[in-house]
């Protein structure tokens, strides 16, 4: 689905995005997780081809974006939809919000429309005008994201502003629909349980890079550094010398005992 090479973003010189390589697969959902300035949004941006970077290969459908022209970029960002932290909504009714993208291609399929209310439970209030709660206008914006079966979504921070009892919710329609529908996601966020209530696979960034790529027990159980560990709040970290390995037990010395480890470490 996605493949990224060499990838370099400057930001006026006080920011850099360096990624050396990253593979996204069809149907998964990739999150990225890091903190406050980490890059996680600009990754996203670059994908959704609304910023350029300075060097390096994408690759998105098929199609590298360097050899697109402004025609075959517009047939690959129709193909795509892309969600922001605060939901963007119209000045009408609910109906007419969702029914935007497919009226923007031509399209009139009120059954379609109707199905996208149903599931995101939203029917009820379909021909209300965008006085609504948080949890609505996300379900709203939602359900607008997904009316046209895009092949790729790109959440960033969609929940922040949620509270725990409409969130919670509303993560399960969305795992949902995007396992039903096949669907590939990219989703940024900082709170883990986000994470972890969806992620196939989960990439930590800090500082432009990606520090460790991997399925969420191996990122919340084999932390690669202190710093991913800090950030999962790994609260015991303590340092120490690996003096013996015996098949995956290893043996490690911190200050005058000996503690024992399964750990896939090897001396070689």
């Amino acid at each position: 689905m996605i493949k990224i090479e060499n990838l370099y973003f400057n930001f006026s010189n006080h920011f850099n995005l360096t990624i050396e390589r990253l593979e996204i697969k069809e149907g998964e959902i990739f999150v990225i997780i890091g903190p406050n300035g980490a890059g996680k949004s600009t990754l996203l941006n670059i994908i959704a081809l609304f910023e350029k970077p300075k060097s390096g290969k994408i690759e998105i459908l098929g199609k590298e974006l360097s050899k697109l022209n402004n025609h075959d970029k517009l047939e690959l960002r129709r193909k795509m939809a892309f969600i922001f932290p605060i939901p963007y909504l119209l000045s009408d009714t609910v109906y007419n919000n969702i029914y935007l993208p497919l009226k923007l291609r031509n399209i009139r399929d009120d059954n379609q429309v109707d199905k996208i209310l149903n599931f995101f439970k939203i029917k009820h209030i379909n021909n209300d005008h965008i006085s609504l709660s948080q949890g609505e206008k996300q379900r709203v914006i939602l359900a607008r994201a997904f009316i046209t079966n895009p092949r790729l979504i790109l959440l960033d921070e969609p929940f922040s502003n949620l509270d725990k009892q409409y969130k919670e919710p509303l993560i399960s329609d969305l795992y949902k629909i995007i396992k039903e529908n096949k669907t590939t996601v990219i989703f940024v966020t900082q709170n883990q349980q986000e994470a972890l209530a969806l992620a196939d696979t989960i990439a930590v960034m800090k500082d432009g890079k990606i520090l460790q790529q991997g399925n969420p027990e191996e990122i919340f159980t084999k932390p690669a550094s202190k710093e991913i560990a800090d950030f999962i709040g790994i609260e015991t970290i303590v340092e120490g010398i690996i003096i013996k390995k015996q098949d995956n037990l290893c043996f490690i010395k911190v200050q005058d005992k000996i503690l024992e480890a399964i750990s896939e470490y090897n001396e070689d």
